[in-house]
């Protein structure tokens, strides 16, 4: 590990020891506290050690002992939680390099919604502060991704059928400057009556240039459509993560509001996203027709296609449009 480099600590795990996942800009494998700055013998193992703990419980850290300095500093989430620390050791008199971009967020199965840590939506969109907000749909976030590597990968862990239950990998995102950004993205997976996804986004464009996925561009023109709403579909959760194609009143509310589908069809919805998702290859798209509501409306009667793309499971597509009177 380089010497004077800010070390990103992640603290995601409930049960887990903290982790170190990044030496500078360096991505890290889930490597050993214990291992870090040995240069500075046991004493820096144990000063870093220390803060990294008193950072933990949220406190901020700067502190001289043995000619040495220490510092670190906890990244927290929406909920106060602290997902992660940065911290940082050298000589007595030496000063810390800038820190990196690095913040927090939370996705919560039970209400499919984002919960934006403080600073999140500055880091990766450039966004305004009066235009920030703390929870967010996944089309929302997903609609700004213009690449995501191992998305199956990812998939898998927050579907449970990889028990490792953590992830690594790099995304990059489209500002509201135009800018796109690229992203070391850490994640933990817990199960506590549904899935709690936490995860930290950690900056890298400054030794990454920005290369967008053709292969997502190609998917998204091609499934365009002029009169109904479509979307890539997570078919192991029924979650739609991005709207291609926003829907079209009185659904249009959809692109930016999670609606409640109504509980008497709620059973046969999940059903058909999890027919798709075992089929061993691509065919007709199934349809159903389900009610939604938003906040203040009436159940409102929609007509969907669910269908999967060939070789990406378990992603699908959904096409939605304000079904005929009965």
């Amino acid at each position: 590990m380089s010497d004077n480099c800010w070390l990103l600590v992640e603290t995601l795990g409930l049960k887990s020891e903290p982790t170190v996942v990044a030496d500078g800009h360096r991505s890290r494998d889930w490597t050993s506290l214990s291992r870090a700055r040995r240069n500075f013998g046991a004493v820096g193992s144990r000063l870093v050690s220390r803060a990294v703990a008193r950072a933990s419980a949220g406190h901020e850290v700067d502190s001289r002992e043995s000619d040495l300095r220490v510092v670190a500093l906890p990244i927290r989430c929406a909920f106060g939680a602290i997902h992660g620390v940065e911290t940082w050791i050298g000589e007595s008199d030496q000063t810390p390099p800038p820190r990196r971009g690095i913040a927090a967020w939370d996705w919560l199965s039970k209400t499919e919604l984002a919960h934006h840590g403080p600073g999140l939506e500055k880091l990766i969109w450039a966004r305004a502060a009066e235009d920030v907000r703390v929870v967010r749909t996944p089309p929302e976030v997903f609609g700004r991704m213009v690449r995501f590597d191992r998305r199956l990968e990812y998939s898998a862990i927050v579907a449970g059928t990889d028990p490792s239950g953590r992830w690594q990998g790099e995304v990059e995102m489209r500002g509201d400057d135009d800018r796109v950004r690229c992203f070391q993205m850490i994640v933990r997976v817990h199960r506590d009556g549904g899935v709690v996804t936490r995860s930290l986004m950690h900056e890298i464009s400054d030794v990454r240039s920005p290369q967008p996925t053709p292969e997502l561009a190609v998917t998204r023109a091609a499934v365009q459509s002029d009169d109904v709403g479509v979307g890539f579909i997570e078919l192991n959760f029924g979650v739609i993560w991005e709207w291609i194609r926003d829907p079209l009143p009185p659904l249009d509310r959809w692109a930016v509001e999670r609606p409640e589908i109504h509980p008497d069809d709620l059973s046969a919805y999940r059903s058909t996203c999890r027919e798709v998702a075992e089929r061993e290859q691509a065919g007709a798209p199934l349809v159903l027709t389900t009610r939604v509501r938003f906040d203040g409306t009436d159940w409102i009667p929609v007509r969907m296609e669910i269908s999967c793309i060939s070789g990406a499971l378990p992603q699908g597509i959904i096409r939605v449009s304000p079904a005929p009177p009965a």
